[in-house]
């Protein structure tokens, strides 16, 4: 019998028994400390829980006894707490220190004396001290016996009627509680527990040791076997095997290294015929994208991608079928080499049973000998007898398809399979690109197409709001001139017009004319997109009168007519100057009294009142009349919103809410439903500035030495100006065309010119320039619709002096002639 040699470490038997033998001393040194561990961890937590439980509890018990003096009971309750296990002594101490109760089971152990107190525990609660006696943990616990606050049980000193300070000390404390604990117990079941987890660790680890070397004796052997095989293998000899000893897991090591082997020859020449296939298809990509990258059409990708399919499948020719609108299937349009072959041209559509398989993402390998089909039968026809049909799936709409033919029935391997549809991603690639820029154009002609639609549609609705917010507020304008005309007419008819009457009438369709002009000239800034007002001291009150005269005929006249009587009211503060356009403001203010007078079916008052504000002026407009509902109130200001039917445009209150947000302003109304409707306006405020003459006083009018040439083709206007300048002291002479201006134009004859611009034949602006060269001391100047638009720029250079915008007053007329008497007299300042 041979004798056991223990195994070298230099063997793999070695090694292994080392590497186990340290194992399980590794595994049972931590088993046991956490053993060790988790044994003090829980007798200690467990002895923590039961000591701080015993602690609470006698604080709690002897609450009663400690407040009242019971040391009967106290002396009960301490002894029975001290029959727990563990515990060394229990003490209980009045709130001024002195012993009230204890028992003590150990005195060597016991650490506390007659008159001791408490520190530790008088501030926050429970606290717990640590000490070592004898090798020996001793644990003291102290806590406060408080007064319960929520009782009502008195002290012994209240219960007697004896002053406070008793056993209380004063406060709500009433004393401590002291209990020490000692872990001698809980040492000894430790070390017990240790013992025994060695005993068991020891009987493990022997087992473990006798398991290694049986383990060792089964397995390392086969291991040996089977690393020789390998080095076999690896030197080149495949013709060694391992014995198979039965199914389980050595055995089957040994089956699948045989296997290994045989297979090994078999994997080498299919590794080699699988790298070259692979660094064709690496070429084939490179060369695709460097093609690709600076391609502009598919045309050019295709050509690409089709050298490199050839190359790589060793196919004869490559087609590309892309989807078009006017046919279902697929329609070839790129070919490789070009055609015709195989039965294919230019246009020729994919067969429709082919081209439903192109729905789904893998290709579709084709034998073409022996097929009963007309695609397969013309491409047979022609010596081809294998075809890979690629679907190049597309973003939008059906996919495309390259066909792939060959005249080698074994063409087109599974792993060739792989490396077309790679490539052929390229083309797909191009393919939706192609397509996006087409849609993208034709989406970019239907976006222009639709923004010109947009265009036109906004400039017709732009003019229908802006006509019809002109005609709301000429509306306004030739409201108030036709009623007062009406109003004068019935009582010079009747005999009843006086001259005040007849000159307050005059002053308010004046007014109103000229706010009719401030309507066109907003007109012209709107079209011409000029934003600028001026904007000056407004009297508010004066505003506020004259709106109320601009609409009388409509709540007075009308709703007497109609059998209403309705009260107009105004109670203004004096001095209420505001920046601003009178103009826009007397029609924010025509609006809301005419709003207030529609809400009055039945008649009824008007109030109007105007008061400083710090530093705004208030508007009240206020009715009593139906009101309104909160759904009518949210939409007030909305342009085209209007409860008055076809009566109503639906813009004066939005006009109202943008001219008073121009000026700064805000706007807010208060209404119920027949309770009427409440309007405030604030604006504000600023002082009234007085503007400088516009000649020293006293200053004599100037004297007219020449006649005025008015050239107009409209008579009503020509002769209006004739009259004016006439009236004013001068001479004037009206033409109705530039044709006779010229005519009757002498240098030195006339010293002004007044001339319209748009006139048959020559306009004003030739007119001037003609005018200018004959005589260049002459005044000339344009009396024109269009007067706000003409900018000092266009007037340098083309003869003209001064611009009269229409519809001109007395005053404009009389500044121009000014002028020409200035540059007559040599003012260097005109």
């Amino acid at each position: 019998m041979r004798a056991w040699r223990p195994p070298s470490l230099r063997s793999l038997r070695g090694r292994i028994a080392v590497l186990l033998v340290l194992g399980f001393t590794v595994a049972a040194a931590a088993f046991y400390t956490l053993l060790m561990l988790f044994t003090r961890n829980w007798l200690g937590h467990e002895l923590d829980l039961r000591s701080r439980a015993l602690v609470q509890r006698t604080a709690e018990a002897v609450e009663v006894p400690l407040t009242i003096g019971d040391r009967a009971e106290l002396a009960d309750l301490v002894r029975r707490a001290a029959q727990e296990d563990d515990v060394v002594g229990v003490a209980v101490y009045r709130g001024d220190g002195t012993l009230a109760a204890a028992h003590v089971n150990d005195m060597q152990s016991w650490s506390a004396a007659e008159g001791e107190g408490a520190v530790a525990a008088t501030a926050l609660g429970l606290s717990v001290t640590p000490r070592r006696l004898r090798g020996t943990e001793l644990r003291i616990l102290e806590t406060p016996v408080s007064r319960y606050s929520g009782a009502s049980i008195p002290s012994r000193d209240e219960a007697f009627g004896l002053p406070e300070g008793g056993a209380g000390g004063g406060s709500g404390r009433l004393g401590w509680v002291r209990v020490e604990i000692t872990t001698a117990r809980l040492e000894s079941a430790i070390a017990t527990a240790g013992r025994a987890g060695l005993l068991l660790l020891a009987a493990v680890i022997g087992l473990a040791l006798l398991a290694s070397g049986l383990l060792l004796s089964v397995v390392v052997r086969p291991l040996g076997e089977a690393s020789q095989l390998a080095r076999a293998v690896a030197a080149g000899s495949l013709e060694r095997r391992l014995p198979v000893g039965g199914p389980d897991e050595l055995g089957t090591l040994a089956e699948s290294m045989n296997t290994m082997a045989a297979a090994l020859t078999e994997s080498r020449a299919r590794e080699r015929a699988e790298s070259e296939a692979l660094r064709d298809a690496a070429e084939a990509v490179v060369v695709i994208a460097e093609s690709a990258r600076g391609a502009q059409d598919p045309g050019t990708v295709f050509r690409a991608v089709a050298s490199q399919l050839r190359r790589v499948t060793r196919c004869t020719a490559v087609a590309l079928a892309v989807p078009s609108d006017e046919s279902p299937a697929p329609c070839f349009e790129q070919f490789e080499p070009p055609p015709p072959w195989g039965g294919l041209a230019l246009g020729a559509q994919l067969d429709e049973g082919l081209a439903g398989q192109l729905w789904s993402p893998l290709p579709v390998r084709l034998v073409l000998r022996g097929v009963p089909h007309r695609f397969a039968a013309e491409l047979s026809a022609e010596g081809f007898q294998a075809a890979l049909l690629v679907p190049l799936a597309l973003e939008i709409g059906p996919p495309a398809a390259l066909l792939l033919v060959s005249t080698e029935a074994g063409a087109f391997t599974p792993s060739q399979v792989r490396v077309v549809a790679g490539l052929s991603s390229h083309l797909a690639s191009a393919l939706h690109v192609a397509q996006m820029k087409q849609r993208l154009e034709g989406a970019i002609e239907e976006l222009e197409r639709t923004r010109e639609q947009l265009v036109r549609t906004e400039k017709l609705r732009a003019a229908g709001e802006l006509a019809s917010g002109i005609a709301h507020e000429f509306n306004n304008v030739l409201g108030a001139i036709l009623g007062r005309t009406q109003l004068l007419r019935h009582r010079a008819t009747h005999g009843t017009l006086a001259t005040a009457e007849l000159l307050e009438s005059f002053s308010v369709m004046e007014l109103a004319a000229r706010d009719g002009a401030e309507i066109v000239r907003r007109l012209h800034r709107f079209s011409t997109g000029d934003p600028g007002e001026t904007l000056e001291p407004v009297d508010l009150e004066a505003v506020l009168r004259d709106s109320i005269s601009f609409t009388r005929p409509r709540w007075k006249n009308e709703a007497e007519a109609a059998g209403r009587n309705i009260t107009v009211g105004l109670d203004a503060t004096p001095g209420l100057w505001v920046r601003g356009q009178a103009s826009q403001l007397r029609e924010v203010f025509t609006n809301l009294i005419l709003n207030a007078a529609d809400a009055l079916p039945r008649g009824g008052t008007i109030r109007i009142a105007a008061a400083p504000r710090e530093a705004l002026v208030a508007v009240v407009v206020e009715d009593d009349g139906i009101g309104m509902a909160p759904e009518t109130q949210r939409r007030l200001f909305d342009p085209f919103f209007t409860t008055k039917g076809p009566k109503g445009a639906g813009l004066g209150l939005s006009v109202v809410y943008g001219t008073v947000e121009r000026h700064g302003g805000a706007v807010a109304v208060t209404s119920r439903l027949g309770h009427g409707t409440r309007f405030e306006v604030t604006l504000p405020r600023v002082e009234k500035t007085v503007p400088p003459a516009d000649s020293p006083p006293g200053a004599a009018p100037p004297v007219p030495t020449g006649d005025v040439l008015v050239v107009d083709d409209e008579p009503a206007v020509r002769d209006l100006l004739v009259e004016i300048v006439r009236t004013l002291g001068h001479g004037a002479v009206g033409c109705d065309g530039a044709e006779s201006a010229l005519a009757r134009f002498r240098p030195g004859r006339f010293e002004l010119v007044l001339t319209d611009i748009g006139m048959p034949g020559s306009s004003g602006w030739q007119l001037a320039r003609e005018l200018r060269a004959a005589d260049p001391d002459v005044t000339i100047a344009l009396v024109t619709g269009w007067g706000h638009q003409i900018g000092p720029d266009q007037l340098d250079g083309s003869g003209v002096d001064a611009v009269v915008p229409k519809p001109f007053s007395i005053e404009d007329v009389a500044k121009v002639l000014e002028l020409s008497a200035s540059r007559r007299d040599g003012d260097p300042g005109c």
